[in-house]
């Protein structure tokens, strides 16, 4: 029981305590920050009046709600003080009832009646450690997509190895000697089984994910090529189509008479002007 005590006062409530003071502290140093960002997103025309409104609301929502946690942590934290003292005081006042009123020794009295305390402070204190841990649980969340129980399941079946750790321990209480062996075997046999069953599923996951890269790298394959300059082809600055009748002006065996005109006309006109003409792309325009 003073264990129990002993985690509550000093571990949970001093812990949750803190973080709540510092969570309102920061978060009302930050109210006017993001009210003004709020307002420059309106007058940018970001936001419209009715978003502007929601995220004021929701910005007092959140000082309101770490103001409130900072004052609920003082009530945890005085409901463990108070569970203490009860405890102390049945104790003395127990033991003096047995004493003087009932006539009983002292080794009796402190027998009977501490035992008796010792069974109302189990009663008191465990509601007690709950209620500190569901605070200080609300207190430390950073996360806020999903809810609670879904955060809490998926962190405490995250890892197999901590849940198989955990199976040998609660087998290896059951079979220690003055335990209670039934209770420890079920909880070891259903820890076992989850930390089986949480073990298949990563590996479930992460064909999951393959498949999923497989078939993007296909789409992305089989998108249409977006139009760049590696995909134009080369346009020549000066280009000249020939149709069917004309094919032969530009005919190996006959010597090329087009070809050698073009070429004396770019060398007549390079040296008049003194500019180099780019080359002149011959085309043939048959028709299909």
């Amino acid at each position: 029981m003073l264990t129990l005590f002993t985690i509550n006062f000093i571990v949970v409530t001093k812990g949750a305590e803190r973080i709540s003071e510092v969570s309102a502290r920061f978060t009302l140093d930050a109210m006017p920050g993001k009210q003004m960002a709020i307002d420059a997103d309106l007058n940018a025309g970001l936001i419209n009046q009715a978003q502007a409104q929601a995220r004021r609301k929701d910005v007092a929502g959140e000082a309101d709600f770490y103001g409130a946690m900072d004052g609920a942590s003082k009530f945890v934290r005085g409901d463990a003080i108070a569970g203490m003292m009860i405890l102390a005081i049945n104790l003395i006042g127990g033991v003096c009832i047995g004493i003087f009123k009932y006539d009983l020794s002292a080794e009796a009295a402190f027998q009977q009646y501490v035992l008796m305390t010792i069974g109302d402070g189990l009663v008191a204190q465990i509601p007690s450690l709950l209620l500190s841990t569901a605070a200080a649980i609300i207190v430390t969340r950073v996360s806020d997509s999903g809810d609670i129980a879904t955060d809490v399941r998926s962190q405490l079946l995250a890892s197999p190895s901590v849940l198989y750790t955990a199976t040998s321990i609660m087998f290896v209480l059951a079979v220690v000697p003055g335990m209670p062996h039934f209770p420890f075997l079920i909880f070891s046999a259903l820890l076992g089984f989850t930390a089986w069953r949480m073990s298949k599923r990563p590996k479930v996951a992460e064909t999951e994910e393959k498949n999923l890269e497989t078939l993007t790298k296909t789409i992305a394959e089989t998108t249409e090529q977006q139009v760049s300059w590696e995909t134009i082809p080369l346009i020549e600055p000066i280009s000249l189509s020939l149709g069917y009748k004309l094919v032969s002006l530009v005919d190996k065996s006959k010597g090329n008479p087009l070809t050698q005109r073009i070429r004396g006309v770019r060398q007549v006109i390079s040296d008049t002007n003194g500019v180099l003409l780019p080359e002149i792309r011959i085309r043939e325009k048959l028709p299909p």
